[in-house]
């Protein structure tokens, strides 16, 4: 084989190769699909535009606006699905969007498991509707019009923006937190910042453990929506008798505290 022969036998190699796995391997990859393409957005806007749903909630992992902007985008208009963190590296929440009836849809992509804890308590079926060839795929659950709320006696409400209806600790879950979950409701539109936090301590007001969270993208929310939170608080193994939980918002960006209505303190007291 002459050199020209060899450098053209080489270039061809290498033109093939580079098809294979740049064209062909690599946008097929899950790390790429998820930061590049972001195909699961996609598929969701080309499922939903064939089976449209009244309420649509999408669990999302570390929700960002460029994730509602890119699923716009996909979808061709504009949309009011709410979105939900899920996954490994959050506690998690379920909305429940505010509606007259219409029938709802969550969708769940395979990276964003949702805490089978909440499933339980609101109420939503473990068998999914529909899943999505491919990965990562994503499924679809049929989404209750409400969930199942242990209602307070009395809603609090916090600034005139979001009022707590209910809350339980659950019995099923790791015995190393207290599985608290909180129920809301909004009542205006929420800062985008806001974050709830939950204070584990003592009789006389030492702070033990804490935990701070809202898994649900508060500038997407409406009023009359139901959102879901769960709260995985540390409990200590020497935890004392009569230990306290306090439960207030904040917004992340200041520190400003949401005085709840009508209350002297920017926190209430949650009964274990």
């Amino acid at each position: 084989m002459t050199v020209y022969g060899l450098l053209l036998t080489v270039s061809l190699i290498t033109a093939v190769r580079t098809v294979q796995y740049g064209f062909i391997r690599w946008p097929q990859a899950v790390e790429t699909r998820l930061n590049h393409y972001q195909t699961t957005f996609l598929d969701m806007a080309r499922y939903w535009q064939q089976n449209p749903a009244e309420r649509l909630v999408i669990a999302d992992p570390f929700f960002e606006p460029i994730d509602a902007a890119s699923f716009r985008r996909n979808l061709g208009y504009e949309n009011d699905a709410r979105w939900a963190q899920a996954g490994p590296e959050v506690a998690g929440a379920l909305v429940f969007p505010q509606s007259d009836g219409g029938y709802g849809r969550l969708y769940v992509p395979e990276y964003a498991p949702v805490n089978p804890l909440l499933f339980k308590a609101a109420g939503i079926p473990a068998e999914s509707l529909y899943r999505s060839p491919g990965s990562p795929s994503f499924a679809v659950y049929a989404l209750p019009a409400r969930p199942k709320i242990p209602l307070l006696p009395q809603p609090v409400t916090f600034a005139g923006k979001i009022s707590l209806t209910g809350y339980e600790i659950l019995g099923d879950a790791p015995k190393d937190v207290i599985p608290l979950l909180t129920y809301w409701r909004v009542e205006e539109p929420l800062p985008p910042n806001l974050k709830s936090f939950v204070h584990l301590t003592t009789e006389a007001g030492e702070l033990l453990t804490q935990f701070d969270g809202f898994d649900a993208a508060p500038a997407r929310l409406m009023p009359g929506d139901i959102l879901v939170q769960y709260h995985p608080i540390p409990r200590p193994a020497d935890l004392p008798e009569g230990y306290l939980l306090q439960l207030g918002l904040y917004t992340s960006d200041d520190n400003q505290r949401l005085l709840p209505d009508g209350e002297p303190a920017d926190r209430i007291l949650i009964v274990p």
